[in-house]
């Protein structure tokens, strides 16, 4: 049965089988955007525990996808025509997995395998600061001779905090070598931009000045997010620039105090600049999706959530720190100012008309 629901496919495939899972029970096949994880397919897993998935066209670069199952997610890398295999258990589904089918799956599998020990064993400071430690995931960024490893190590989060933190000098100058290496053979890879300014932003928190040059690329100005609104539809931040004289890109949360106080002024300034086409992007990072349903279904402006107990890369580029925060972007879709105090927005918002 899984090879028929793979067969005639001209893309990618993925397949696979979850031990001591219940006939029905759903796994969710996710793929990532550069902002965010997002839906591809929601695949029921068959009485024996399968699942299969065939993309209708191939990849068309190397990149990281993951299936989520209960909360819990493993994840693996698709290039072109791939053809992945997945097997894991529903009582351990993120430990203990395997991957087969490409060279680049194997490693992942192993990598992730390794740095599942460590924690394990030794606890996540250890793998987040241990110099040995890192000597080596170092080693295989290094190695890894199409890119895509890399950048999955530079980027991923252990225990909620990055891997690779841009408040450590070694890892800053790994986030160079692999912004480099993108910058060299990807230079149109929407990634690229991305990691250059990731790097660059460690670079100067470091006080590391002009080390680790890097190759220049066509920067994005503006990081795309792709995140749905309360009626289900997928809303993208560049296209809402495209078409308005300034976009605010809010981030706040409903759940917070000062949410409503900030709320207001946004609405204030909506109406007051509607003559000048303004458009708020605004990203609410709640927990509770119903109560942001709640709230988000009366605001005049897009409103969409991102889960904050998987914020993913989108919040780490934008350096989303403290909230509510508001980013200005100006009329050329460039990311001229960011507001963390609502008072200065109006003043902020005139610069830019």
């Amino acid at each position: 049965m899984l090879l028929a629901a793979c067969s005639g496919s001209k893309g990618w495939k993925v397949t696979g089988t979850v031990q001591n899972a219940q006939e029905g029970d759903k796994i969710a096949l996710q793929g990532f955007n550069g902002a965010s994880w997002y839906l591809i397919d929601s695949l029921d897993l068959d009485s024996k525990g399968g699942f299969a998935y065939a993309s209708p066209q191939p990849a068309s670069h190397p990149d990281i996808y993951r299936i989520g199952y209960k909360g819990k997610a493993i994840y693996f890398p698709i290039d072109s025509i791939d053809a992945i295999e997945i097997y894991s258990d529903a009582l351990s589904f993120d430990q203990g997995y395997g991957l087969a089918g490409t060279p680049a799956a194997v490693q992942m599998m192993e990598v992730d395998n390794r740095i599942a020990d460590a924690v394990a064993t030794k606890g996540t400071p250890y793998v987040r600061t241990d110099s040995v430690f890192k000597r080596e995931l170092n080693d295989i960024i290094l190695r890894d001779s199409v890119g895509i490893i890399a950048y999955y190590l530079v980027n991923k989060t252990i225990g909620g905090e990055p891997l690779y933190s841009t408040d450590r000098r070694q890892d800053v100058k790994m986030l160079g070598a692999v912004a480099n290496k993108f910058s060299t053979e990807y230079p149109n890879d929407p990634r690229t931009g991305y990691l250059i300014e990731r790097f660059r932003g460690g670079r100067n928190a470091t006080g590391m000045g002009g080390a680790g040059q890097v190759i220049e690329a066509n920067v994005v100005n503006l990081f795309e997010l792709n995140l749905y609104d309360v009626k289900g539809v997928k809303r993208s931040l560049i296209e809402t620039a495209e078409n308005a004289g300034v976009t605010l890109l809010s981030f706040t949360s409903y759940e917070i105090d000062n949410s409503v106080p900030y709320n207001v002024e946004l609405n204030r300034l909506y109406e007051l600049f509607k003559p000048q086409k303004i458009a708020i992007y605004q990203v609410a990072l709640d927990e509770d999706e119903v109560q942001w349903m709640q709230a988000a279904q009366n605001l005049p402006w897009i409103a969409v959530r991102q889960d904050p107990t998987n914020v993913g890369e989108d919040i780490i580029r934008y350096n989303v720190t403290t909230i509510p925060v508001t980013f200005i972007i100006n009329g050329a879709g460039e990311l001229v100012e960011r507001v963390d105090d609502p008072t200065q927005l109006e003043t902020a918002i005139r610069k830019h008309l």
